[in-house]
């Protein structure tokens, strides 16, 4: 028989759902594709996974770094 949530010590507020977003952010930052993240969430389609649990308008500093690169090698 498994645990339940109580025998866990996990608070009334955490929901399945929000565990999952939990994992997905988790793996997210971690770096993992899409692809990956959905097959741990068991979702079929990685395109869902990707409107749905990961995130958006995160801070890149690779990005940030090659841009400003290229616009100051004009220097």
């Amino acid at each position: 028989m498994a645990a339940g949530p109580d025998a866990l010590g996990i608070p009334d507020d955490v929901t399945a759902h929000s565990f999952q977003g939990a994992v997905a952010t988790i793996l997210d930052d971690a770096g993992l594709s899409a692809r990956g993240t959905a097959d741990v969430l068991g979702h079929v389609d990685p395109a869902m996974t990707q409107r749905h649990y990961m995130a958006r308008g995160r801070v890149h500093t690779a990005a940030a770094e090659a841009l400003d690169r290229a616009v100051s090698s004009g220097d």
